[in-house]
């Protein structure tokens, strides 16, 4: 089986696993982005590096932010705050410590980062350089969510510790580009 297949399979898994378990909601996972990107405000991304090195990111509305999180805690929020911020990143290092543990069993290892979580206006994630990419949309009744995987194949010349730190520091310039990109639009 190729490494993309590997990958999307344990993404779709691992999604579906997030979403019965701690979102409790009716859903669909369709191929591509978000129809309309101009109301994402929310992107959350984690960097991993060991045997693949990459990036998955979620992107979301302040209003499926919200929504979002409603569903996990169990109760209605209506308004952005820091703990739909945390709540968002929280929902992001579910799916990718499912992704993490498939790939796992499949003989791939890699390390996580920490969340980071970016909040702005019409911002979109975009691919860096030549990685192999997945973009899905998970659609609720209510609200949508996409997700981004950008993701290579170890070098082994690499030395692990610099990969992992670079994985690491991967999402925050990715952001740090967006809101860059962003301020001159």
């Amino acid at each position: 089986m190729e490494l993309q297949e590997k990958v999307l399979n344990a993404l779709n898994a691992s999604v579906e696993e997030a979403v019965t378990t701690t979102f409790s909601a009716e859903h669909k996972i369709v191929d591509g982005d978000l129809k309309d990107i101009s109301t994402t405000s929310v992107i959350c991304s984690i960097g991993f590096g060991g045997s693949i090195d990459g990036s998955v990111s979620i992107c979301l509305s302040d209003d499926g932010a919200c929504r979002l999180v409603s569903k996990m805690i169990g109760m209605d929020i209506e308004e952005m705050c820091p703990d739909v911020l945390d709540g968002s990143g929280e929902a992001l290092n579910i799916i990718v410590g499912g992704l993490k543990r498939r790939l796992a069993e499949q003989g791939h290892s890699f390390e996580i980062g920490v969340p980071t979580v970016i909040q702005g206006q019409k911002m979109h994630v975009t691919k860096p350089g030549e990685l192999m990419v997945i973009r899905k949309c998970l659609v609720f009744e209510q609200f949508e969510f996409g997700i981004t995987v950008f993701f290579k194949e170890h070098e082994s010349g690499e030395d692990k510790k610099q990969v992992t730190e670079k994985a690491q520091s991967n999402a925050g310039d990715m952001l740090s580009n967006l809101i860059q990109d962003e301020n001159a639009g």
